[in-house]
């Protein structure tokens, strides 16, 4: 932080950069610079980098570059400049300053320096190409009446310098001591409370923890955080803080904040001519986070403003830009709870792979014994379900509290699917098949309940095709709009020859090739084929049947299980089996590598539509016992 009076030097500064304007009118760092008569008006060195080489200052563990610069005079003449800088990256540890650029070779850079120590010194940090206004570290003293700001836009990324450096949340709590030497009655509890200014802020996370006061100096690397005095040299600046960092992880081990007491008067009490231990303090532990200065004219009532005053006690509240940097480097933790338990089967038996939702966090699934557990739920009432495929969906209303874990557990029942029609039973022999569910497709012979044959029970449907050379036959609209993965559709079919043609489709009535999940037929040549309008591939044709097995006469099973997302999204499996006690056989082409058939429609297909099943001329098939269920159904 620097401070001036606004003199005829800092009014001709004016027609340069913002940045350099600060350099040249005022030549100061951290801090408030001195005021003029006590100054010495630094050096402006502009030229391209030739150099800059960081170095570790032996017994203090500072890092300091070297950088030399080679400036272009007037008649094309050029001479060399050199300046240090406090900060940079040395032997696996970085420190930064106030003062600090990150300067590379061919940069084209701007820098006020004056001597310090015998050598030339950055004032404040370098400027780099044209990027000059805000991205200094100069702390100005303005007069009280060119104040002129407001607290209005405030995006966080102005306010941080963006490059990672931050404390790890193992090392929360941050502690300090204060060095109370050589500083004012009540400089420690002021101290104290810049810091506090920063933990308060409800949304972040950061925790600062005094230990009192030390005897340790605070312009050292020494693994302890210190605020206290010091000479800070010829530099015009008032404060300064520095912290140290690895540079392999951006976290910050160590900072010290330095009131420069040889050069200027520091107060607690609002003393008119000194500047106030809090205010500066509270700017100083916002660079402890790795905030950085502000210059625009609209940031004056941020704590992190470039300009400051004497007896200026505004500093010591935060505006909401301050609180903007800080909750982006650490925004708030929340306190989340968890949920656990175990699910299980209405015959009860442990499911393993059933999926537990809670709104807001990633699915799981439970393991082989059942279990389950959620971590980091934040905090309220939350709609819990619980899915596996065969098994009716659950749905439980669950309450967590912050650091809390909840044991639910939820027992799903077996999910039978349901029986299209009442399995046939409620019919009148010889009647037309119901509306609902049924339609009649074409100019079938019959689509009637039938006692001649049932697979379960007395009835089943017969459909037979026209008399004419067509299809015909029946539709249902009950196994429409099942959307979810593992959708199941199962089925008895009796053919009583194997030189006929019948077909079950997706979509009744449909003859555009875009729709539709599933399409097979039972030729007349006794192969089960299956028909899909995707391009060709995995052994399957496209716009042609693929030959997937092969059917005989008598009662036959049928399964669909589609699968609309995901892991072999827009596919179906298609499976039979000749008893109840038989494992499923799948079908698949000769040439395809797994069991999934792409879906019959050449679009995104997000749904079933409902099935149609329909013979050829005077084919017959009998159905009967049809389930269904969007979750699939259980043996």
């Amino acid at each position: 932080m620097g401070g001036r009076t606004m003199t005829r030097v800092g009014q001709l500064a004016v027609q340069f950069s913002l940045g350099i304007a600060m350099i040249l009118a005022v030549g100061a760092s951290p801090a408030f610079a001195l005021q003029e008569e006590e100054a010495t008006l630094p050096h402006l060195v502009v030229g391209v980098v030739i150099s800059a080489e960081p170095h570790v200052v032996p017994g203090t563990g500072e890092i300091v570059t070297d950088v030399q610069v080679v400036e272009s005079g007037l008649g094309g003449a050029t001479t060399t400049s050199s300046f240090a800088m406090p900060g940079g990256e040395s032997g696996g540890m970085g420190m930064w300053s106030e003062r600090f650029t990150d300067l590379s070779e061919g940069d084209t850079v701007i820098a006020g320096v004056c001597q310090s120590g015998g050598e030339l010194t950055a004032v404040s940090a370098p400027l780099v190409g044209t990027s000059v206004a805000g991205s200094t570290a100069t702390h100005d003293e303005k007069e009280s009446d060119e104040s002129d700001a407001s607290d209005g836009d405030h995006d966080d990324e102005r306010f941080i310098w963006g490059d990672g450096i931050h404390w790890a949340d193992e090392t929360l709590p941050v502690q300090y001591s204060v060095n109370a030497s050589g500083m004012p009655s009540g400089a420690t509890a002021a101290v104290v409370a810049a810091a506090q200014t920063w933990e308060n802020d409800a949304g972040s996370y950061m925790d600062f923890t005094s230990l009192g006061t030390t005897s340790k100096y605070s312009n050292a690397s020494d693994g302890v955080n210190v605020v206290g005095a010091g000479n800070l040299g010829a530099t015009s600046t008032i404060a300064q803080c520095c912290i140290w960092y690895y540079p392999e992880t951006s976290h910050i081990v160590e900072f010290g904040i330095t009131y420069n007491t040889t050069a200027f008067a520091f107060a607690t009490d609002g003393t008119p001519w000194a500047f106030d231990v809090q205010g500066i303090g509270t700017h100083e532990f916002g660079h402890t986070l790795h905030l950085r200065d502000l210059y625009d004219s609209d940031d004056a009532s941020q704590v992190m403003y470039g300009y400051g005053y004497k007896a200026d006690a505004s500093q010591r509240v935060l505006g909401l830009g301050d609180e903007a940097g800080i909750r982006a480097i650490y925004p708030v933790k929340v306190v989340t709870g968890a949920l656990t338990g175990t699910v299980k089967s209405n015959a009860g038996a442990p499911l393993s792979g059933a999926a537990v939702a809670v709104p807001g966090c990633p699915s799981t699934t439970t393991g082989s014994n059942g279990s389950y557990a959620v971590s980091g739920i934040a905090p309220g009432t939350y709609t819990v379900s619980y899915l596996k495929a065969g098994h009716t969906k659950k749905t439980v209303t669950s309450t967590i509290s912050a650091g809390s874990t909840v044991a639910q557990d939820a027992t799903l029942t077996v999910d039978p699917g349901t029986l299209l029609d009442a399995g046939f039973e409620n019919g009148t022999a010889g009647a037309t098949l119901a509306s609902p569910p049924w339609a009649v497709f074409g100019t079938p012979r019959r689509t009637v309940y039938d006692t001649a044959r049932a697979k379960v029970g007395t009835k089943s449907a017969w459909i037979q095709g026209p008399t004419t050379a067509a299809y015909g036959g029946a539709s249902e609209s009950g196994t429409a709009l099942m959307s979810s993965n593992g959708a199941e559709i199962r089925f008895w079919l009796y053919a009583d020859s194997t030189n006929e043609n019948r077909v079950i489709r997706d979509d009744p009535g449909a003859t555009v090739p875009a729709i539709g999940v599933y399409q097979f037929q039972l030729d007349n040549a006794g192969r089960i084929a299956v028909l899909s309008y995707r391009p060709a591939a995995n052994g399957y044709n496209s716009g042609s049947n693929t030959t997937v097995g092969a059917y005989t006469t008598g009662w036959t099973q049928y399964r669909i299980v589609s699968t609309f997302s995901g892991t072999n999204a827009q596919t179906y499996t298609l499976s039979m089996r000749a008893s109840e006690s038989d494992p499923w056989t799948q079908l698949k082409a000769a040439g395809a590598t797994g069991y999934d058939i792409p879906m019959r429609g050449s679009s995104t297909i997000t749904s079933t539509r409902g099935m149609l099943l329909r013979c050829y001329q005077n084919a017959s098939m009998w159905i009967d016992e049809m389930q269904y269920s969007d979750s699939g159904i259980t043996e």
